[in-house]
C-alpha cells in the first residue's frame, strides 16, 4: 500500500486534511468517500521505488522531532512490535505534519518488503546519512532496537558515531555465523 495525502470536505463544507494508506489514488478517494468525504485533492506521498516523494512541505526535522520519533520507533520495537505496527504507532504519536507523512511514505515502503534503511534512503534531508547507515548496520547485523537507542541525535544535534548492537545470548551463534560469513567474503 503506499501513503497519500489528501484534502476533502465534509458533509459540513469543512476542509479536512490528512494521510490515508490505499493501494492507489483511486482506492484512496474511493476509501474517503466511504467516510462520508468529498476528495478534493488526493496526492501520492512517495509514488514507488526510485521515485522523488512529493516536494511540497519538505523540511529538515528538528533535532528533537528526531529524536522523539526515533525514541517512540525504538522502544516499540524493543518491545518486540512488528516494524510496519510500531512505524504506524510512532506515525499517531508525531505532533507534525510533516513528520507524520514522512513516516507514512516510510511504512509503505517497509510494508512492501523493503528494508528500513532502504525506506529511510528515499528520505536524506530528514534522516543524515549517518543515521541511515547507522540503521542498515543494525539491519544486517543483529536486532536494531539497541541501533536505534545509540542511533538518537543529542538535544546539540550531533549523532553518535558508535553503536551498541542489543544481540540476546541466544542469538550470538547466529550472528556470528552471519559476521564471519561476511568477513570471507
Amino acid at each position: 500500500m503506499a501513503s497519500f495525502r489528501f484534502e476533502a470536505s465534509n458533509a459540513a463544507g469543512r476542509i479536512e486534511q490528512g494521510v490515508i494508506e490505499a493501494d492507489s489514488a483511486r482506492a484512496a478517494r474511493t476509501s474517503l468517500r466511504a467516510r462520508g468525504l468529498v476528495p478534493l485533492a488526493v496526492d501520492s506521498i512517495a509514488a514507488g521505488r526510485g521515485a522523488r516523494p512529493a516536494p511540497f512541505r519538505r523540511r529538515r526535522f528538528s533535532e528533537s522531532e528526531l529524536a522523539l520519533a526515533t525514541r517512540q520507533l525504538s522502544s516499540l520495537i524493543a518491545a518486540r512490535l512488528p516494524l510496519a505496527t510500531a512505524l504506524a504507532a510512532t506515525i499517531e504519536g508525531a505532533e507534525d505534519t510533516a513528520v507524520r507523512e514522512v513516516l507514512s511514505a516510510v511504512r509503505s515502503e517497509v510494508v512492501a518488503g523493503h528494508r528500513l534503511a532502504d525506506a529511510l534512503g528515499q528520505f536524506p534531508l530528514e534522516f543524515p546519512e549517518v543515521y541511515r547507515a547507522t540503521v542498515a548496520a543494525g539491519e544486517t547485523l543483529a536486532r536494531f532496537d539497541g541501533v536505534l537507542r545509540a542511533a538518537r541525535p543529542a538535544s546539540d544535534g550531533a549523532i553518535r558515531d558508535t553503536a551498541a548492537f542489543s544481540i540476546l545470548e541466544a542469538e550470538w551463534p547466529a550472528v556470528r555465523a552471519n559476521l564471519e560469513a561476511r568477513l570471507k567474503q
